[in-house]
């Protein structure tokens, strides 16, 4: 596995600390230090949301042109099952896959904020399901022949930066037609949505990913 690593503030001994752990499970750090500069001032950061946030929004720009997918994931999913049939999906034409917000409840939990109706709503007219970026899978090759980062920059500046959701709202935004959905049950389960849906945890043990998007795992 190449793992890619975006980052701003690491030094060689983190580098070589992280490459120290993983080394017996065929994991390859690939470090690319990303400048500050390279991202707009006004984007909204927090002690939830900081810059680094952004950073996967360079990956078409940074990335070798020999990568052509990528796998992204949340810090707070567990991998609980093999996932290559994931990894190996035929995007049949679509630039990425992706689970649907929420345990697929994303409308009626009342989410959306002002902006984000009147940013979305041509979209969910024409039958579009907002999409989760924590379990992201992207085809680079085909995202590379249109886009880059300026397009999301671009979407930025369309929204005016009232970004309530960060870059989930811009990756919604700019591949809300060109998105194959995969089962939320199996690649993004919501653990604290789930549990109080009444899915047990024999249940949700039968998920690939886990995705604690609530209560975190580390607390």
């Amino acid at each position: 596995i190449d793992a890619y690593l975006m980052h701003n503030e690491l030094i060689d001994d983190d580098i070589i600390l992280m490459r120290r752990n993983l080394k017996n499970y065929d994991i390859d750090i690939i470090p690319i230090y990303i400048d500050r500069n390279m991202l707009p001032d006004n984007l909204i950061t927090n002690e939830q949301w900081s810059i680094e946030t952004y950073f996967r929004l360079l990956m078409i720009d940074i990335l070798p042109e020999s990568v052509d997918r990528i796998l992204y994931l949340d810090v707070d999913t567990i991998v609980h099952k093999n996932i290559s049939e994931l990894f190996n999906i035929d995007f049949n034409g679509n630039f990425i896959c992706a689970a649907p917000d929420c345990n697929g409840m994303t409308e009626s939990l009342g989410i959306f904020k002002e902006k984000q109706k009147e940013m979305f709503s041509p979209f969910l007219k024409k039958g579009f399901i907002y999409f989760n970026a924590g379990v992201m899978l992207y085809n680079m090759e085909s995202i590379r022949e249109i886009y880059n980062f300026d397009s999301y920059l671009k979407a930025m500046y369309e929204w005016e930066f009232q970004i309530p959701a960060n870059d989930q709202d811009i990756l919604n935004y700019v591949y809300h037609d060109k998105v194959l959905y995969i089962p939320w049950e199996k690649y993004d389960l919501f653990a604290h949505l789930a549990y109080y849906n009444g899915i047990s945890r024999d249940g949700a043990e039968k998920a690939s990913i886990i995705h604690f998007s609530g209560l975190k795992p580390w607390d």
